[in-house]
């Protein structure tokens, strides 16, 4: 069996090895850190220059592996209902849905552009939400019921902060 064979759990692995590499990236950032602040590496002038440039970058990549870090979600299908049924994630997030009922459900887009599949009595399905918007969302064996998942882009991406970004590397 290959990661192409079992896709959730291939993504249990990368997730877990993304989490290990951000904490080695934290680890690393803090060490330098130490290393930048320390007196008595350079003149008194280019060191407090040096700390204020150097602490914008070290907050900067802080900020920056914070929010990367994607949430999970959980979706309950019970008695005939998505529970909670809307939800509001964040880009990048992942969803995943499990039928506690005993009869067959589905968590299906709207506009067909994911779907779960037959989910029989504990099964679960996890979908990640690359793109923001609203995505409506239906049992395919039972269209009454119906749930929403709003996605919000990532924040400083929509605002154009680019440029700020640049700016604490000049």
């Amino acid at each position: 069996m290959s990661c192409f064979d079992d896709s959730r759990g291939c993504f249990a692995i990368l997730k877990k090895v993304n989490l290990l590499l951000r904490i080695c990236f934290i680890y690393t950032i803090i060490t330098d850190a130490k290393t930048w602040l320390s007196p008595g590496r350079l003149p008194v002038q280019n060191q407090i220059d040096n700390k204020g440039v150097k602490m914008k970058r070290l907050l900067f990549l802080l900020a920056l592996v914070s929010t990367v870090a994607a949430a999970e979600y959980s979706v309950d299908i019970s008695d005939f209902v998505f529970d909670p049924v809307t939800l509001t994630i964040m880009e990048g997030d992942t969803v995943t849905w499990t039928n506690l009922d005993q009869v067959p459900h589905t968590a299906t887009a709207d506009d067909a552009t994911w779907d779960s599949g037959t989910l029989n009595h504990g099964e679960s399905w996890s979908h990640t939400f690359d793109a923001s918007g609203t995505w409506d969302y239906h049992c395919t064996f039972h269209p009454m019921m119906t749930g929403t998942v709003v996605v919000e882009p990532q924040s400083g991406a929509e605002n154009g902060s680019w440029g700020e970004i640049k700016g604490l590397f000049n």
